[in-house]
This record gives C-alpha cells, structure tokens and sequence, in this order.
C-alpha cells in the first residue's frame, strides 16, 4: 500500500517554523526576552498545531520516504520551495535589516 507525503510535508514545515523562531530568536544570543517570546509563542495556537501536526506521526516518516515516487519527491521539493523557503528567507532579512539598523546606531 503506497503511503503518501502528508507526514513528511508536516514534519518538513514544524521544522522550519521552529527553526526560523529559534534562528530569529537566538542570533544575537540567549536572554530572559527570549524565554518570553517561546512561552508567546506557544500561546499561538497555529504556531502549537504546526508543532503538533509536525510531530504526531513522526514514526511514520521512514516509511513514507522509502515508498517515495518521483512525483512525491518533486511535490515535496516544491512545497519547501513555496512553503518553507520563504520563511526562512523572510527571517534571515530580517536578522541583516536588524544588524544593519545596530550598526547604523551604535
């Protein structure tokens, strides 16, 4: 029976939600501020559900990679293209415009 990429794609996406907190969160180092920011962001119930739909099956990724098709691989690359990448781009963007207004200040 073929298994499909529903797992995959929502681990895929709870990885890169929480990455591009964390990375947002984390690049200027660790404070109190930051705590507070997680326990905000926690209290978002899209935020909660991405985390939970990303790890609830977790288990079941091993199989669905290894019953992959061609077309799954590519849907799967498209949908970090236009579901991920702009995350994390839109996060680095606004870590360099951070830094750069820090510079341009002090």
């Amino acid at each position: 029976m073929h298994k499909g990429i529903t797992e995959t794609k929502e681990a895929i996406k709870a990885l890169c939600v929480a990455g591009a907190f964390t990375f947002e969160r984390l690049h200027d180092g660790l404070d109190l501020g930051d705590g507070i920011a997680l326990g905000r962001k926690l209290l978002n119930k899209e935020f909660r559900k991405t985390m939970v739909d990303g790890a609830e099956k977790i288990d079941q990724i091993p199989a669905e990679v290894k019953d992959l098709s061609g077309e799954e691989l590519d849907e799967l690359t498209e949908y970090f293209k236009t579901e991920c990448l702009p995350e994390i781009l839109n996060t680095i963007g606004s870590i360099q415009k951070s830094r750069a207004d820090a510079k341009a200040a002090g």
